[in-house]
């Protein structure tokens, strides 16, 4: 933001000191309090963070689907919530939302989550529309790994947050 300001005294000798200026309050830092209102509790203490996303303490959403009943439409939606409200960029946040279209168009928007299963997802991975551009050209090898690592991460939060039993992610395959 700018070079602090120097503050120069004398100390208890006479001798001039150079101290940094106090450190004062950003403007544009949001003030806490108003954010939370009066009379309620700080958001750390009603939640904690995780690698992927917001959880409550404790383990399981409030009002999270049953297992068998959230969709790949839902799942979507919530984890692109639960990283915005992470502060993720907003252009993160739209390239997950292109990613994670393509999943559903592909493995289909209704479908249960509980309803995947590793081979189906590993299908998806190795399919036309993650591994060839349109024209049937190769995409660029960082590009299909984003698919899939986009995916996968949803995949893993909504069993952090309790939509699916366990993910349905295939065996990790061993590079060389």
């Amino acid at each position: 933001m700018g070079k602090k300001k120097q503050k120069t005294t004398k100390d208890a000798t006479g001798e001039a000191a150079i101290t940094q200026a106090p450190a004062q309050a950003v403007a544009h830092e949001p003030d806490l309090a108003a954010q939370q209102g009066e009379g309620k509790q700080p958001v750390e203490a009603a939640e904690e963070l995780t690698y992927s996303g917001l959880r409550p303490r404790g383990g399981k959403w409030k009002n999270a689907r049953r297992i068998d009943e959230a969709t790949l439409s839902e799942l979507t939606d919530r984890y692109l919530r639960a990283l915005e409200d992470l502060g993720k960029a907003a252009g993160t946040c739209f390239s997950y939302r292109i990613e994670l279209a393509l999943a559903q168009r592909e493995l289909g928007a209704d479908t249960l989550v509980s309803a995947l299963t590793p081979e189906r997802v590993k299908a998806f991975f190795e399919c036309d529309a993650v591994t060839k551009t349109r024209t049937g050209v190769l995409k660029a090898r960082v590009s299909v790994l984003k698919t899939q690592r986009v995916l996968r991460q949803a995949l893993v939060w909504a069993e952090e947050v309790g939509l699916v039993g366990k993910a349905p992610l295939p065996e990790p395959v061993a590079a060389g």
